[in-house]
């Protein structure tokens, strides 16, 4: 017969026969048989505990029921009222108070110095026109869009810098040149157009429609020649070439700048002033139109400088009694006569509106 501890006893005492000791053994109890009527609890057996005396041990073992307790709800304060939420609608809203941390706006985008930011005006615009969808469309864009009037101000800038350094040399003739081009371009499509409309021959608008294309070929060539249409993937378009060169570029103070600038465009007066020009010839050698193509270039140079010289009030006196209608006339509105100031150039020249 198995020995068992005396506390395991008791737990197995009604299944089987088996004897039950501790630190020596106890007396010898027998099960009592079961009936077919009734089952007969075992006796409670003793064993000797482990002072000398005997515990007794219960066989049977009483579950621990656990009766559930309410959560208790955590206290409240004034500010905080608890809500209930109704089951499809979204929570209410809590403000939170305004404080007094000052909010810190973001600092603007740093402004480009005046003497660059007259060049990226010009090239702003006319990247408008070049960088379009579709490079094909390029030479009617720029017709269409009148770039040329565009180019004629960043080309004039051109020719106050180009003796300064090779970049700006660079500017002008690739300017000069895309210029050219758009002209011839612009004067062919103006004359098909023209013809259109007047309705003239058959031959002769098929000569104007070729003359056109021929102008556009042309036109094309110098877009890629000066790289501002690369032909090449992967090459750097010239206006961001140039871009980059502007922003390298060791630039004089802003006052050494102005003076410069100045300097040059008093240099081109007088060399208009004491030159000679044959006003009985319109097209011809020093004639009409050479006298007012230079002088021209003292308007664009104006306008190109963004800013940097503009207009006195309309009402100053002119200092020419014969000149003062011009304040009030036609002239007096077009677009190299009108020079809008520019918030890069704080401190302009002005110039006496009639003159």
């Amino acid at each position: 017969m198995k020995t068992l501890p005396s506390r395991m006893c008791a737990l197995v005492f009604s299944i089987s026969v088996v004897s039950c000791s501790g630190k020596s053994d106890g007396p010898k109890v027998s099960p009592t048989p079961p009936t077919t009527t009734q089952e007969t609890p075992a006796p409670a057996a003793t064993a000797p505990g482990g002072d000398g005396t005997e515990t007794g041990l219960t066989p049977a073992i009483t579950p621990i029921t656990e009766t559930p307790v309410a959560p208790t709800p955590l206290p409240t304060t004034p500010e905080e009222t608890p809500t209930t939420e109704t089951p499809g609608t979204l929570p209410p809203v809590v403000e939170v108070p305004p404080t007094n941390t000052p909010v810190v706006e973001p600092l603007p985008p740093a402004e480009p110095a005046p003497q660059i930011a007259r060049f990226i005006t010009w090239i702003d615009l006319i990247e408008k026109d070049l960088m379009v969808a579709d490079p094909a469309t390029v030479p009617d864009v720029l017709y269409k869009n009148k770039a040329r009037e565009k180019i004629f101000n960043i080309q004039a800038l051109g020719r106050i810098y180009k003796d300064v350094d090779p970049g700006f040399k660079k500017l002008h003739d690739h300017f000069r040149d895309l210029e050219d081009a758009i002209g011839d371009y612009q004067k062919w499509a103006d004359y098909e157009e023209e013809g259109i409309r007047d309705g003239v021959s058959a031959i002769v608008l098929a000569k104007l429609k070729a003359n056109r294309e021929a102008g556009r070929i042309r036109l094309v060539n110098t877009l890629r020649d000066s790289n501002f249409l690369p032909s090449q993937e992967g090459d750097v378009p010239y206006t961001v070439e140039l871009r980059q060169f502007l922003t390298n570029y060791t630039w004089p103070s802003v006052t050494a700048d102005r003076k410069f600038v100045v300097n040059e465009m008093v240099k081109e007066l007088q060399k208009l002033k004491t030159a000679v020009y044959d006003f009985s010839h319109l097209e011809d050698g020093n004639g009409v139109h050479e006298y007012r193509r230079k002088l021209r270039w003292f308007s664009m140079e104006s306008r190109g400088l963004n800013g940097l010289i503009t207009m006195k009030p309309k009402d100053t006196k002119c200092p020419v009694d014969s000149w003062s209608y011009l304040i009030n006339d036609s002239i007096a509105t077009t677009k190299y006569a009108v020079l809008p100031p520019s918030l890069s150039e704080p401190n302009p020249i002005t110039l006496t509106p009639c003159l």
